[in-house]
């Protein structure tokens, strides 16, 4: 029985073959748009001495501005998922954030709207 399993080509695992499927009809990468977003955190209280450099190293925020009751953060974020890892530090290091307010970054980028 385990012959059989091993004996399988790409062909009978997808009927298109090993180069066909889902992946050869999506957009080229070219063709996708900008998602970059600009976001507004503020997060309760000042945040640890580390917690802001390694957000300075990682991220590179526009600003961090820190004051008694809070702690401002702005910035860009090239997509949902950069966005959650700062969201995931500042929780790990036991920060509470109080809002996140983001907006799509309409800054074109280079190879868009530039004439040739």
């Amino acid at each position: 029985m385990l012959d059989a399993v091993f004996s399988v080509t790409p062909q009978q695992l997808h009927p298109g073959g090993a180069d066909d499927g889902w992946s050869g009809t999506t957009r080229a990468a070219d063709s996708v748009g900008s998602v970059t977003m600009r976001y507004r955190m503020v997060v309760s209280g000042p945040l640890p001495h580390t917690t802001v450099a390694t957000i300075h190293a990682r991220f590179r925020p526009d600003h961090i501005v820190a004051g008694l009751d809070s702690t401002e953060v702005t910035g860009m974020a090239i997509d949902q998922p950069a966005l959650r890892a700062l969201v995931g530090l500042v929780w790990d290091t036991g920060g509470q954030i109080l809002s996140l307010d983001t907006e799509p970054d309409t800054t074109p980028l280079p190879s868009e709207g530039v004439p040739e």
